[in-house]
């Protein structure tokens, strides 16, 4: 791993002999990656070199084949009056269509059109995006551009069936479809496996939903009766919607038993794809079987020359939707 400071003249230095500890993360709910990491600082050691980082300027994480895994802006950074380090917060591009706002109307444009004309007006880059022709139209008011650029994928994906994610390469904005990418590694207990963990519950399930007008008259109700009979009734009420079918609707807040798991790995070179949107083969000894996992969220923790992986996982392919209001 080499981690590269960008000054803002543009000087670049490498200060992973620096670097004492260092995690690189990402969530779905978060969306954009994130890179914490602590540097060692001595005003009386003439030994451990002094290299200041600014708030703002750029780092960039490689692998060991010198391919890009971050590109990243600082955004905080701290030190104790006694301590011998200073910690720093980066996040990937994508935190500026989280952290800023935006007004506009879409009228009949493409996915891809809506996220050049988003980028366009926040000075961030655009790569390759998903093809398609889908007239999608809504009004973004003083809102998050990252939310309308969601607003658009979740129209899209009602279109396709396909599951999109946006995420930062070589600093610019691209879009994938979920769970396209397998991470290349198995993981086993026999192996790479350190530990794992298995869940599930029936908290946020609805297994009865009645769709009513205006004037709490039923006019749709869907009902899973085996769900009932093992767990009991629970049960949501919700209003029509205009332009959405009553059966849609009902369909949109029934939900199931909730099935997720996490798994402690134990890193390398060709752990580096384990990352939140792509899937993992994992031999899961509380399963009894080898399947298919989402990761939801991701921690690669680098210190002392080891590589953990904290994995968050979920039995479904998921994506970040939005609707407009």
């Amino acid at each position: 791993m080499k981690l590269i400071h960008t000054s803002r003249d543009g000087n670049r230095t490498n200060i992973t002999e620096l670097v004492t500890r260092m995690t690189w993360s990402g969530t779905m709910s978060e969306a954009a990656r994130k890179l914490e990491w602590s540097v060692l600082v001595s005003d009386h050691d003439y030994y451990i070199a002094n290299t200041p980082i600014d708030l703002g300027e750029m780092v960039t994480l490689y692998a060991e084949d010198d391919s890009e895994l971050f590109r990243g802006y600082v955004f905080r950074k701290g030190k104790s009056l006694t301590g011998t380090e200073i910690s720093y917060n980066a996040y990937d591009g994508l935190i500026y269509l989280l952290k800023s706002t935006i007004s506009m109307k879409f009228e009949k444009l493409t996915a891809g059109s809506i996220v050049k004309l988003i980028c366009k007006e926040l000075n961030v880059q655009v790569g390759v995006l998903p093809e398609s022709d889908f007239p999608i139209s809504f009004v973004h008011m003083g809102k998050s551009a990252y939310e309308a650029i969601m607003v658009a994928y979740t129209q899209l994906s009602k279109k396709t069936g396909k599951l999109y994610i946006p995420r930062m390469q070589e600093g610019k904005v691209v879009v994938v479809t979920s769970g396209d990418v397998i991470a290349d590694r198995l993981l086993s207990s026999a192996s790479n496996l350190l530990e794992a963990q298995y869940d599930e519950d029936i908290e946020s399930m609805i297994n009865s939903v009645r769709v009513t007008d205006q004037n709490g008259t039923l006019i749709k109700q869907i009902v899973q009766e085996d769900w009932i009979q093992k767990y009991g009734k629970l049960q949501a009420t919700v209003q029509q919607e205009e332009q959405k079918d009553s059966l849609t609707l009902a369909k949109e807040h029934q939900n199931g038993i909730q099935r997720t798991a996490s798994a402690q790995v134990l890193g390398g070179h060709d752990a580096l794809d384990m990352i939140t949107g792509h899937m993992v083969m994992m031999n899961h000894g509380i399963l009894g079987r080898t399947g298919l996992f989402f990761v939801s969220g991701d921690t690669h923790t680098f210190e002392s020359g080891q590589h953990l992986i904290q994995l968050e996982l979920q039995f479904n392919k998921m994506m970040d939707e939005r609707t407009a209001e």
